[in-house]
């Protein structure tokens, strides 16, 4: 764990020029500027799993289960919308990447939880039902 958060702590924090710059990069398709923006915002991936802990999945999970959201949460950042990444969809109460943070992890709980590998709809319906 400590060689990873070495790691991502190496990556360069953005500003907002450069969250603009690399966001419009991403959205006509460079993969070298959605790997920038990825990366640079590994540490805040971190900060917000640690507030999951002791909820049923060891750090390792949900580090990876938001390192998922992060991707996806870069590919739909819209950086003409005039906010920072981090809460670039926080109006009209659509979801923010955070909010896929928590959906991710879930998902995760409710695979890693049951004896038996349920799909994962079917694992929210039988908790609906209970």
């Amino acid at each position: 764990m400590r060689l990873y958060l070495q790691e991502i702590g190496r990556a360069p924090l953005l500003t907002a020029e450069q969250e603009v710059t690399l966001g419009r990069r991403v959205k006509a398709g460079d993969m070298a500027a959605r790997n920038a923006m990825t990366e640079s915002n590994l540490r805040l991936v971190v900060n917000l799993a640690r507030c999951y802990l002791h909820r049923g999945l060891p750090l390792f999970d949900l580090i990876e289960e938001g390192n998922l959201g992060l991707i996806h949460a870069v590919e739909k950042f819209d950086p003409d919308k005039g906010f920072c990444f981090s809460t670039s969809n926080m109006r009209k109460g659509r979801t923010t990447w955070n909010g896929m943070l928590a959906s991710d992890r879930e998902k995760a709980q409710a695979s890693r939880q049951t004896p038996v590998r349920l799909p994962t709809r079917s694992h929210s319906v039988i908790s609906e039902k209970l």
